[in-house]
């Protein structure tokens, strides 16, 4: 079917007038988002161009085009009408494709908004017949407050922060690769297998993040999995959202009963110092700082884990399908998937741009030094595990600047470093342990392995030795 449409000196006036509100409607969106360019990468320069190419497409192109566009409303009606119905024709082939890429995307590699594609995901898991709950880390409960950061959980009226999730249930925890994974939860909220807690002592126990839990790979293919191969009695205390006080916290509540004889700190480059700006906002984390300090959580389980039933009730409500939607809406407008498929995302954050407060390494460090110490007290060997993050091979003008000052830090408190990043340089090809090579997100199961085995190689001296005391 042809898009010109003839139009006679009789024509109807509303057609004309149709024509019209396309133009003046299409001129409106070009001249906005000239102007967002402008403002944001000209005025204030919270964002800079990285070329010459992105400030001619996205602030020079645009106002070409919507000046074109007033100026065509001077044409005959005929004219106008045939170019409205071309713009109009043209504008939603271009948005069905950003839609149809988005929705390729998210089925090959899980890219979609967080809240919304958990309510999928568990909506999915249940209708497959699989009592399925989200994932409710220690750091979700945090909220700002007066006077700071508090835990949202009360119990007897006090202020209680679980260290784990909901115990002994089917969790969904990611599904970054295209898969809905999940795992079952052990009898604190962890992602161990069910008995952990009954073994007399432990081999390896290790603390982190999102990376340490499992994010974003099956079990059996993630670095823990690796660990546990050859060391079974190996404890992962990893929880997403988990920056240094939290996990100094879980040091301290959970290890001194187990004494195990290595203690992996896995840290996130990316992450954890900022998580620390937050937790030290706190006073129930900041008083892991003292001797002797405790929340009694194991006595604690059976009230805290129906409150963590309840919370996550409420998660699933429909303020935060309805937050994510928006987020969605907004990256649709925006054409951002189509954009970054096309290699025309030409902009980012501006080196000249206010910036995070530095981080606080002498806070850092002394949770470093206590949790360390703990440790050693008992005869354990703690290891500093450094995790490096996609911007250091994908993206260098945002890499952490944070790296050696971190190094030098934990070497001057005399803890071993197990560094992943000259590993990674090794392979040869970095961004191909990252899903989708482009995505700033966890690492795939080759990064995982990879991982594992460098851990592996780094304790099994120290894990021989102390096999042979026993």
């Amino acid at each position: 079917m042809a898009l010109y449409y003839h139009v006679d000196n009789e024509e109807p006036k509303q057609w004309t007038a149709i024509s019209n509100a396309v133009l003046i409607g299409l001129a409106t969106t070009c001249f906005s988002a000239m102007a967002y360019f402008t403002y944001y990468y000209v005025w204030t320069r919270e964002r800079r161009f990285t070329s010459l190419g992105g400030l001619i497409l996205n602030v020079v192109l645009p106002a070409v085009i919507a000046l074109c566009l007033v100026a065509c409303l001077r044409l005959r009606s005929s004219y106008k009408i045939n170019l409205a119905i071309l713009c109009a024709s043209l504008t939603c082939s271009v948005y069905g494709a950003d839609i149809l890429l988005s929705s390729k995307l998210a089925s090959e590699f899980g890219l979609r908004n967080g809240s919304t594609n958990t309510l999928n995901a568990l909506d999915d898991l249940r209708l497959k017949g699989i009592d399925a709950a989200p994932l409710i880390a220690p750091s979700y409960l945090l909220e700002e407050g007066v006077g700071g950061v508090h835990s949202a959980m009360r119990l007897d009226g006090a202020e209680v922060l679980p260290l784990g999730g909901i115990a002994r249930k089917t969790t969904f925890h990611c599904d970054e690769n295209g898969q809905h994974l999940t795992y079952e939860s052990d009898e604190q909220g962890f992602n161990n297998p069910p008995g952990i807690w009954q073994f007399q002592s432990i081999d390896v126990a290790i603390l982190g993040n999102s990376f340490t839990q499992g994010y974003c790979v099956s079990n059996q293919n993630h670095f823990v999995a690796v660990i546990r191969s050859r060391y079974p009695a190996t404890l992962n205390l990893g929880m997403d959202g988990s920056g240094p006080l939290l996990e100094l916290a879980a040091l301290k509540e959970f290890l001194p009963a187990y004494a195990p004889k290595i203690v992996l700190w896995v840290y996130f480059e990316d992450f954890d110092l900022l998580a620390l700006e937050k937790e030290k906002r706190s006073s129930l984390l900041m008083s892991y700082l003292q001797n002797g300090f405790s929340q009694g959580l194991r006595s604690k389980e059976t009230a805290i884990d129906a409150a963590l039933v309840e919370f996550a009730k409420k998660q699933e409500s429909s303020r935060l399908a309805t937050s994510n939607a928006r987020n969605t809406l907004r990256a649709v407008i925006s054409l951002s998937t189509l954009r970054q498929e096309l290699g025309l995302i030409s902009g980012e954050i501006s080196k000249a741009a206010p910036k995070a407060p530095p981080p606080d390494l002498e806070l850092f460090g002394e949770v470093l030094r206590q949790a360390a110490s703990a440790v050693r007290s008992y005869n354990g060997q703690f290891y500093f595990v450094y995790l490096p993050g996609w911007p250091r091979y994908g993206n260098l003008d945002n890499v952490n600047p944070f790296r050696e000052q971190v190094l030098n830090l934990v070497a001057g408190l005399h803890i071993s470093t197990i560094d992943m990043h000259p590993r990674f340089l090794m392979h040869g090809d970095p961004l191909s342990l990252f899903p989708s090579r482009r995505q700033p997100g966890h690492y795939n199961e080759e990064g995982y392995g990879l991982v594992g085995d460098e851990i592996l190689k780094a304790i099994a001296p120290i894990a021989q030795n102390a096999a042979s005391q026993e």
